[in-house]
């Protein structure tokens, strides 16, 4: 009705009683292998765990403030060359503006010249045409025509 593991415990539960100079040596032997190898795990446990709190604590703040000053490092970089490219845009811009501004005053001032010529040619023909009707509505001319 026992399995091995039960049987095992009582086994070491009567030897136990019994006291350890009934153990076989060997178990002795194991025993202490094994609280000697379990006080060497737990102690390089808590040696190395205070070993890496301790790195953490004097490598962390220089490491957060390694990575601040390389965010702040990009961040500048970044708004220098989008403030640079803002100011190549704004040339461009400003160029093309002057450029059509120029342009449009030059059509302005073909067309106030077009229209200042094409004035000066309607008044030139109507002065032509002043002599030919003064001629016409005076009576004196109409006699010497005649």
């Amino acid at each position: 009705m026992c399995n091995a593991g039960q049987r095992e415990w009582l086994t070491y539960a009567t030897l136990l009683v019994a006291g350890a100079h009934d153990w076989p040596r060997s178990h002795r032997m194991n025993e202490q292998a094994t609280r000697t190898r379990d006080y060497r795990f737990v102690t390089g446990l808590a040696l190395g765990s205070a070993v890496g709190a301790g790195l953490v604590m004097l490598l962390a703040p220089r490491a957060a403030a390694e990575v601040k000053e390389r965010a702040v490092g990009s961040a500048k970089q970044l708004g220098d060359a989008v403030s640079g490219r803002y100011r190549d845009a704004k040339l461009r811009v400003t160029g093309a503006v002057d450029g059509l501004t120029r342009k449009g005053q030059m059509v302005r001032d073909g067309v106030l010249d077009t229209v200042v010529h094409g004035a000066q040619e309607v008044e030139r023909g109507a002065q032509d045409v002043e002599p030919v009707r003064d001629r016409r509505q005076d009576p004196e001319s109409r006699v010497g025509d005649s």
